[in-house]
């Protein structure tokens, strides 16, 4: 088994001391007592913790939940149960925020092409919709937006 140090160890998972270091004091990865005095030594089990806290992560799991995630591993049923539940709370709150995005990206492509087919701000569909979903005339969002810049260079 290869042994390395808080430094290795970091370089080999992909991440900075620091994140170590948090994550001790988090308590989601165990601090092993130091060498003769010195060094904290980590094994092989210690990257892949790492690289399985970082995987998590991605998957949008916050430190918290994986924290409460991984007293689990020593019990194959309980994961599952623990990692199915969870995950089903993400791929819930992943399809809402898809159905955000795909709002914003039918806006946006509404807004290119009425843009390059009508450049005229007065005809502009984009603005008229904006004033109806804000219930806001278009020049009181339009003297909003430049009384916010002018007053940003004044205080410059």
């Amino acid at each position: 088994m290869r042994t390395r140090t808080v430094g290795w160890l970091a370089r080999e998972a992909g991440v900075s001391v620091q994140t170590i270091r948090y994550y001790h004091r988090l308590r989601i990865l165990s601090r092993p007592n130091p060498v003769e005095g010195k060094w904290r030594i980590y094994g092989e089990e210690s990257v892949f913790a790492v690289r399985l806290i970082k995987r998590l992560q991605e998957m949008g799991f916050t430190l918290a939940e994986i924290r409460d995630l991984l007293p689990s591993l020593h019990d194959p049923r309980e994961l599952c149960r623990k990692f199915g539940t969870a995950s089903q709370r993400k791929l819930i709150d992943l399809e809402r925020k898809v159905r955000e995005l795909n709002k914003i990206r039918s806006i946006l492509a509404d807004t290119v092409h009425s843009c390059q087919a009508n450049p005229n701000l007065d005809a502009c569909q984009v603005w008229a919709k904006l004033e109806t979903e804000l219930n806001a005339p278009r020049r009181a969002i339009q003297d909003e937006v430049f009384n916010s810049r002018s007053h940003r260079s004044d205080t410059r």
